[in-house]
């Protein structure tokens, strides 16, 4: 398990209710945040919040992995926009004048 899974796993643990969310409960930071701590405060339900804004391993991580996912598909990327090139090259205005 990763320090991030370790970390959320023992929070769930320690806690009967937590919230992940945007913020903390006493300014949340987005409508759905907002919406369901009002619904647990309404509820009087005593809970955790962890502002997942706040936790910088937390974005470096979702960081590294959606620059892996962009890493996957480069390759493709590369070989169409060359396919484009390669086929447009001709019929530009240069290449139309010989």
């Amino acid at each position: 398990m990763t320090d991030i899974q370790t970390q959320i796993k023992e929070t769930v643990e320690a806690h009967d209710v937590v919230l992940f969310m945007k913020g903390n409960k006493l300014m949340p930071q987005c409508g759905f945040s907002s919406r369901v701590a009002g619904i647990l405060g309404a509820l009087t339900v005593e809970f955790h919040d962890v502002n997942v804004l706040a936790d910088e391993a937390v974005r470096w991580s979702e960081t590294a992995e959606a620059l892996r996912v962009q890493l996957d598909g480069l390759t493709g990327s590369v070989f169409i926009s060359s396919a484009f090139v390669a086929y447009a090259g001709p019929f530009t205005a240069e290449y139309r004048r010989l």
